[in-house]
């Protein structure tokens, strides 16, 4: 019996890309999590929840001037 799989290959990478981002960030691989967040973004722009966590990620990184 097939599954119906959901969503296209490239909303699938994006996903991944952004759980990646995520297990990353919480081990403190803040360049890295920025890295796969910014893929996910490349990929699915529409997805404003992984340009929040990257824009997020940069604010916490960033240093204070």
């Amino acid at each position: 019996m097939r599954t119906k799989e959901t969503g296209s290959a490239e909303e699938r990478e994006a996903g991944a890309a952004f759980a990646r981002g995520q297990a990353l960030e919480a081990r403190g691989e803040s360049r890295a999590a920025l890295e796969a967040y910014e893929r996910a973004v490349q990929l699915a722009p529409e997805r404003t929840e992984y340009l929040y966590a990257a824009a997020d990620l940069l604010v916490e990184t960033e240093p204070a001037e």
